[in-house]
C-alpha cells in the first residue's frame, strides 16, 4: 500500500501520467463542450460545390434543370432511320435479322426480338436505369423538384413559370405511363420523399392500375392549359411539348386504358398486395372507350388547329396512281417540315 502511495505520490511519474491522461481527456472535454459548435462546422457546404438553391438562382440555371427533366425521355427513334429496330420498336424485313448486330447502335429493341429477355437483369431496365434503360423513377424525382422550387427564379416571368411547369408536369405524367406500359401497376410519385423518411415510408406499395391511369390523366388535365398550341422559336425550342403533344398521349393513355390487357382481364385478378388491395380490376368497363374516343377527337382537332395534318403528295406533273403512292409514302419522310411533323 505504501509503495503504491508512493508510486503515485512521485513528482516525475505524477507529472508524466497526468500528460499522458491530459492527451485523452482534453480531446474528449472539447468535443464534448463543443459538440453544438461542431455540428455547425460539419453542416457546411464546400466551395464550388452545386446546390439546389444555385439550380434556381436564375432563369438560366433553372432552364438547364428543365433540360435535365427532359433528359430521361427514352431514344425511342433515330434521326437517320427512325422506328428502326431502336429502343421501343422493332420495325423490319425478315431478311435483316442477321446473326450479329452492332455494338456501337446496341439495337436493344432488336436484340429483344431476337434473343428475348430475363427477368433477373431484363434490357432496357427503366426501373433501376440499366442496359440501355434510364431510371425514370430518378426523371420523375427531379420533376419533383422542379415543380417544387420553380417559383424561386426572380428573374423568370409568371407566364414563363406556367409554361415550363407545365411541360414538367407532364413529363412526370409521361414517364409514369412509360412505367405503367413496362411493368403494370406502379407506385404513384406524388412528391418526394424526405432523406430523413424511415423504411416504412420507403416501401412503397404499388398502385391499383387504375389509379395510376387516372393519376397520369389528371396531370396532362392540370398542364395542358398552360402549354402553347405550337412552338413560336423554332431554333431554340422546337422539340419542347406543346397541347397538340399533351393531347395526343393523353389520347393514347385513355386508349390503353380502355384496352383489354388493362380492362376486365380476369388473367390477373388475384393479384392482389399485401394490404389486400386488388391491383387489376377484373369487371370491364365500356364507358372507358367512350371517353378515350373523345380524347382522341380532341387530340385531332387541336392537332389540326396547330396547323397539323395528313401529308398528301402533290405533283405538277402527270403521274400514275402507282407512282403517285410510291411518292407520297416516299416524301412523308422525306419532305421536310410537312404538316404531319
Amino acid at each position: 500500500m505504501k509503495r503504491a502511495y508512493t508510486l503515485f505520490t512521485t513528482p516525475r511519474v505524477t507529472r508524466g501520467y497526468l500528460k499522458k491522461i491530459g492527451y485523452f481527456l482534453l480531446p474528449l472535454l472539447f468535443l464534448t463542450a463543443n459538440s453544438s459548435c461542431l455540428d455547425d462546422w460539419i453542416d457546411v457546404v464546400p466551395d464550388n460545390v452545386a446546390t439546389l438553391d444555385h439550380a434556381f438562382r436564375d432563369k438560366t440555371r433553372a432552364e438547364q434543370y428543365l433540360a435535365t427533366c427532359y433528359s430521361y425521355l427514352p431514344k425511342s427513334g433515330r434521326q437517320h432511320n427512325p422506328g428502326f429496330f431502336d429502343d421501343f420498336t422493332c420495325i423490319g424485313a425478315e431478311h435483316y435479322l442477321y446473326q450479329e448486330y452492332s455494338v456501337s447502335y446496341k439495337f436493344f429493341g432488336y436484340r429483344i426480338f431476337k434473343d428475348g429477355n430475363k427477368a433477373d437483369d431484363p434490357l432496357m431496365n427503366f426501373w433501376q436505369g440499366r442496359r440501355g434503360g434510364v431510371n425514370l423513377f430518378q426523371g420523375i424525382r427531379d420533376c419533383n423538384i422542379f415543380l417544387e422550387r420553380i417559383d424561386e427564379p426572380i428573374d423568370l416571368e409568371r407566364y414563363e413559370k406556367n409554361r415550363w411547369g407545365a411541360e414538367v408536369k407532364f413529363l412526370k405524367a409521361y414517364y409514369h405511363f412509360l412505367l405503367l406500359q413496362m411493368y403494370g401497376p406502379i407506385p404513384i410519385v406524388k412528391e418526394n420523399l424526405p432523406i430523413s423518411a424511415g423504411p416504412e415510408e420507403v416501401a412503397v406499395f404499388r398502385e391499383p392500375v387504375e389509379d395510376v391511369f387516372d393519376y397520369i390523366v389528371q396531370l396532362i388535365d392540370e398542364a395542358v392549359p398552360d402549354l402553347p398550341l405550337t412552338i413560336d422559336n423554332e431554333i431554340s425550342e422546337m422539340g419542347r411539348i406543346t397541347q397538340p403533344i399533351a393531347l395526343a398521349i393523353k389520347a393514347k393513355v385513355l386508349v390503353t386504358a380502355a384496352s383489354p390487357l388493362f380492362n376486365g382481364n380476369k388473367d390477373y385478378q388475384s393479384l392482389v398486395d399485401k394490404r389486400g388491395v386488388q391491383l387489376f380490376n377484373p369487371v370491364e368497363d365500356p364507358g372507358k372507350w367512350k371517353r378515350a374516343a373523345t380524347a382522341c377527337k380532341n387530340a385531332i382537332d387541336t392537332c389540326l388547329l396547330a396547323g397539323h395534318d395528313l401529308y398528301h403528295f402533290i405533283s405538277s406533273k402527270n403521274m400514275s396512281e402507282a407512282t403517285r403512292q410510291i411518292c407520297q409514302v416516299s416524301q412523308i419522310v422525306a419532305d421536310k417540315w410537312n404538316p404531319e411533323h
